[in-house]
């Protein structure tokens, strides 16, 4: 007779999530409405910013941003080569990365008005705001590097080139 490998705890767990997975599942999701967002380019990454209940589409050429709770569009802030959007509430600023010219665009969250434009390493495309350090990160594909902004003087605080070249941020 062959012993198993798999420890009777294991096994016990996998029946219990066999068991109690499917019963255990939330609605699936469903289409609730769409939204018609004028233009023919290009589109890349989408930002909730779930407190003002607004939504950013990067569209290229643009940021579309659209009021979650009227379904409609309440503004667009302009770029070039528009990748990711991240959010500041704490400084009441966003931040863009656009590969064309290697930038970061900051904005203001209540007008949506442009505040600077922050030049950064080649081909930005990836961007977070992180909340305890205070600063806004790019990952910079050309230049495969990483760039750290001061969020609250949009200054750069400092440049890092990724070890392996390779650029990749998780």
């Amino acid at each position: 007779m062959k012993k198993s490998s798999v420890s009777p705890l294991c096994r016990a767990a996998l029946l219990l999530l066999a068991v109690a997975g499917p019963g255990a599942a939330a609605e699936p999701y469903h289409l609730i409405n769409r939204l018609p967002i004028p233009g023919d380019y290009g589109w890349d990454y989408l930002t909730a910013d779930s407190d003002a209940r607004r939504l950013y589409v990067s569209h290229d050429k643009e940021v579309v941003v659209l009021d979650l709770d009227t379904d409609r569009i309440v503004g667009t802030i302009p770029g070039a080569n528009i990748h990711g959007i991240a959010i500041a509430k704490r400084f009441g600023r966003g931040y863009i990365s656009c590969s064309d010219p290697g930038s970061v665009v900051i904005f203001d969250l209540k007008t949506l008005a442009v505040l600077d434009k922050v030049r950064v390493g080649d081909d930005p495309n990836g961007i977070i705001f992180d909340d305890k350090t205070g600063r806004v990160f790019t990952a910079d594909r050309g230049s495969k590097r990483l760039t750290a902004l001061d969020a609250k003087t949009g200054r750069i605080a400092g440049m890092r080139a990724s070890s392996s070249g390779a650029g990749a941020v998780s």
